[in-house]
């Protein structure tokens, strides 16, 4: 990661090159030097949590997640797409949706009883 001046609309900007995101290099134009610095600690600081945070990972986790990352990116699908779907199902399947477990052992008696069969089964 880097800071340099550089011309935006015949303007000088400091320039923070952040390095490849997502292959592709990834640029903020900021002025004046001081903020651009301030970004710089921000995104190095996120950085360094995020490089914390997996090296404190256990490696079946790590392997869990890889996996995970490139069965999605086999399928060629956004990982916030991937993630928005996993929070819309267990919208509808989570706690306080169906029914409760007293309601749902009564139609199972009543649909045995429909069907003639014997109290012990």
């Amino acid at each position: 990661m880097k800071i340099r001046t550089s011309q935006r609309n015949d303007k000088p900007v400091w320039e923070l090159d952040t390095g490849l995101v997502d292959e592709k290099r990834r640029y903020f134009f900021i002025n004046p030097e001081k903020a651009a610095q301030i970004k710089l600690a921000a995104i190095e600081s996120d950085f360094e949590a995020a490089g914390r945070r997996w090296t404190r990972s256990t490696a079946s986790l790590k392997t869990c997640v890889i996996r995970s990352l490139d069965e999605i990116a086999e399928r060629v699908l956004p990982l916030g797409q991937v993630w928005d779907g996993c929070q819309s199902s267990s919208k509808t399947a989570g706690p306080g949706v169906g029914k409760e477990l007293g309601e749902a052992v009564e139609e199972v008696c009543e649909s045995k009883r429909a069907a003639n069969r014997r109290p012990l089964y």
